[in-house]
């Protein structure tokens, strides 16, 4: 939906157990703090893929973004 940059995902961790926090996060996690509470930075986000993988954006985004109407009736 055109928002890749206000997006950081990170998948390359040591520990893969579930609904656990990884020390890896804490860097993007820093820097979203920065760019969106404090607005002290412009950096976009990024998307950290395991090492051994991939991303294939068209494997999970197959459909076109709408185009939403301006005027809402109230």
């Amino acid at each position: 939906m055109g928002t890749e940059e206000n997006i950081s995902y990170h998948s390359d961790v040591s520990n893969t157990l579930h609904c656990s926090y990884k020390n890896e996060y804490t860097e993007l996690l820093i820097s979203s703090i920065n760019k969106f509470l404090k607005h002290e930075s412009e950096e976009s986000g990024r998307i950290v893929v395991n090492s051994g993988g991939t991303l294939d954006v068209s494997q999970w985004i197959n459909w076109e973004v709408p185009v939403l109407e301006d005027d809402i009736q109230q």
